[in-house]
């Protein structure tokens, strides 16, 4: 598999190309990545999209970028920053923020430079995911909060026929105690899976 470009600019791979497509990455690149009915979906091949054509047999599943580009995509559009520093050892250390907050808590060193940005690449885009995530979660558990909430109370006031009865009854208060639990539970639980089959 070519790792670089004609103008001899390095090539993301293809996990990297992967989570580009799902966190949105649909900008134009005359390198992308096909896949034929008969292959898994891991075993992408790369096609040369300089003649508007893609192998006989193949079929479009992501655009390869170049770590420039994408770079630049994190940067425009989802406000991410990736860059790197060199060190004493001649090394590389990668740095990613985001809204200008360090999204790194520990320091990642790579020996070359393009390994280093592929490595930053990574961490901003699994970023993204996340945060997509965490909205998902808040916003599940807000509509769960607001289904408990408005589980009604029992309604009405008890008469006296029936709490004599039930005070006189040990057995009696703890059955009807414990019907009117579950039956609150089977009421939320039933609302709850109703929400999610919206989603």
């Amino acid at each position: 598999m070519k790792e670089y470009n004609e103008y001899n600019n390095k090539l993301v791979s293809v996990k990297t190309a992967t989570l580009a497509k799902q966190n949105g990455y649909d900008v134009y690149n005359p390198e992308c990545f096909a896949t034929s009915e008969e292959l898994d979906r891991t075993k992408e091949m790369i096609i040369d999209e300089w003649t508007g054509m893609i192998a006989e047999g193949y079929n479009f599943f992501c655009y390869r970028p170049t770590q420039s580009s994408l770079k630049k995509w994190l940067r425009d559009k989802k406000n991410i920053q990736v860059y790197l520093k060199p060190t004493k050892n001649k090394k590389w250390s990668v740095y990613v923020d985001q809204w200008g907050c360090h999204l790194l808590t520990d320091y990642i060193i790579k020996d070359n430079y393009e390994d280093a940005l592929e490595k930053g690449l990574l961490i901003g885009l699994k970023k993204i995911n996340e945060t997509k995530m965490e909205t998902d979660l808040k916003t599940l558990l807000t509509e769960i909060m607001i289904i408990i909430n408005n589980e009604p109370e029992l309604p009405g006031e008890m008469s006296d026929e029936i709490f004599k009865t039930i005070v006189k009854d040990k057995k009696g208060l703890t059955d009807f105690a414990r019907i009117t639990v579950r039956l609150t539970k089977k009421n939320i639980k039933d609302n709850i899976s109703k929400y999610i089959k919206t989603l």
